[in-house]
């Protein structure tokens, strides 16, 4: 992990009490520090679609009117609520 990527997580560990003994806990999503990537949205997603387009990857093809488009099942997941019920 590079020290940019180290950078997107706290350290901060939890600790809870369980029959009588302190555990630790790892940390949990409410602690995670994000930080500010205002490009990383449009990187991702033209990175999926590169990689849609190269066929890589790709897991769910979708046929309309004979053509076929090469799709992740994912991304469909993630924008269409038909194929999050699907799937």
């Amino acid at each position: 992990m590079t020290e940019k990527q180290a950078g997107l997580f706290s350290t901060k560990t939890h600790s809870t009490m369980r029959a009588g003994k302190q555990v630790a806990m790892s940390p949990g999503e409410d602690d995670l520090i994000g930080i500010p990537f205002p490009e990383h949205s449009s990187e991702l997603l033209s990175c999926l679609n590169a990689q849609r387009r190269a066929g890589l990857l790709c897991d769910l093809t979708l046929t309309s009117r004979g053509t076929c488009y090469l799709t992740h099942r994912s991304v469909m997941a993630a924008v269409s609520l038909y194929f999050r019920k699907l799937f």
